[in-house]
């Protein structure tokens, strides 16, 4: 039941003016409305300082339109929620230290929606209603939600590389943990869940371990008749890497239908679970000394070239110390980009190691004069040459032993493209 001289009894109407409700309607539309806003309170209370922002601006326009009908007990209620309200802001505005919950959000929605009642019998209900809604949306909408034509888009969008994704995941991690031992079996395995998922092909290059394995598969008979449908509808291609110890790292490169929707956060996020799953059981193989097992390079073609001459491998040689040389002279300018960009992303630090470079490469800057011993570290690498990469590190603001945020980890990796594109150019 709602309290005593909370109904609306009267609503004034355009061109109309004061009607008189029946007392059931009466009793519906105020159960409704204080049930409404109940609810509207506690589902913005999704950000910090929001819920409470907007109950001290509705709690003010109360309080003026009490003062202005005469309504002493409206005016007390309102007065006493916005200085209360002021007093929770200051410890709930972003990053926020306490939180209302659902029990202090539904309260603010029950003391507002009894106020605009009490307020709208000598003022026109409309005014309570439309100030509320104004506010309301309009606040929502300033940070971002209530998107009705981006959640109609990602309705009608809806990726399907990311539902696949996430539906082998779970078989494919169980089967690299238990059965495979072997680089020919994580390779057998990994082809074998694109192939579920229907993808066209795809490859991996290892860096940092020897020998280098390097291996494409095409999963799709370029011969067929669903391949010639498929070329018409386009292909897309994403790449990801995963560590496979301290000193080494895997690439990973899948070409799929672009029917599937492109990669959105939540499947990228499935995809570096994917290479990091294969990244662990690679570094099985190595520790448990089968990595040499059955590796294999594409770009080697025959017996000859697998096992090259004493004055091909001194050419070789010579031409990944110049190589090395190169990049090294090119690495001043690639730092000011990264320190540049990670500035300018909000990281707290960076820094890098080389390996295989010689002379070795080691760089890092905090930018709050904090240096390293604080926030969360997340970890890069970016190939030089063929045996020879950058560790980069980013420090941002975080725990450490969590998972980075989707934003942080995204960041990253465009920093980390855009390292490898200007290393590329420079040489």
């Amino acid at each position: 039941m709602y309290p005593e001289g909370a109904g609306l009894e009267h609503t004034g109407l355009p061109l109309v003016g004061s009607v008189e409700l029946p007392i059931v309607l009466d009793f519906a539309l105020s159960v409704i409305w204080i049930a409404g806003v109940i609810n509207a309170m506690n589902l913005i209370d999704g950000l910090d300082g929001l819920a409470a922002g907007v109950t001290f601006f509705v709690a003010v326009t109360n309080l003026v339109l009490s003062l202005h009908g005469g309504n002493a007990l409206g005016a007390f209620f309102s007065a006493t929620i916005a200085g209360a309200v002021v007093g929770f802001l200051i410890f709930n505005w972003n990053p926020a230290i306490i939180f209302m919950g659902d029990t202090g959000s539904m309260f603010l929605g029950y003391i507002l929606a009894t106020t605009s009642i009490m307020t709208s019998q000598k003022m026109s209900t409309a005014v309570a209603m439309g100030v509320v809604a104004v506010l309301v949306i309009g606040i929502v909408r300033f940070f971002g939600f209530f998107n009705v034509s981006q959640a109609v888009r990602g309705a009608m969008h809806h990726s399907q590389l990311e539902s696949r994704l996430r539906r082998e995941l779970p078989d494919f991690t169980a089967g690299m943990m238990y059965e495979a031992g072997s680089l020919d079996d994580v390779w057998e395995r990994l082809c074998a869940m694109c192939g579920k998922c229907e993808f066209k092909s795809v490859s991996w290059r290892s860096v940092g371990v020897k020998p280098t394995d390097e291996r494409r598969e095409e999963l799709l008979d370029e011969n067929s008749a669903r391949y010639e449908k498929e070329q018409q509808r386009g292909f897309l291609k994403i790449h990801t890497s995963a560590a496979i110890d301290t000193s080494a790292y895997i690439e990973i490169k899948i070409t799929y239908p672009a029917r599937l929707g492109k990669l959105t956060q939540e499947g990228d996020t499935v995809l570096q679970l994917t290479a990091e799953v294969v990244g662990r059981a690679l570094g099985r193989t190595i520790r448990e000394g089968k990595w040499g097992e059955g590796a294999t390079s594409i770009a080697r073609k025959s017996p000859a070239e697998k096992q090259p001459r004493d004055a091909d491998r001194e050419a070789v040689v010579e031409q990944e110390a110049v190589f090395e040389q190169d990049a090294g002279n090119g690495l001043d300018g690639a730092w000011e980009m990264l320190v540049e960009s990670c500035r300018a992303c909000g990281f707290l630090g960076v820094g890098w190691h080389s390996v295989g470079l010689k002379p070795p490469d080691e760089r890092d800057i905090s930018f709050d004069g904090q240096g390293w011993a604080h926030g969360a570290i997340i970890r890069k690498s970016v190939a030089v040459g063929q045996l020879s990469f950058l560790e980069v590190r980013f420090l941002y603001r975080g725990k450490r032993g969590k998972r980075a945020s989707t934003e942080i980890r995204h960041a990253a990796r465009r920093i980390e493209r855009e390292l490898r594109e200007r290393l590329i150019m420079s040489h």
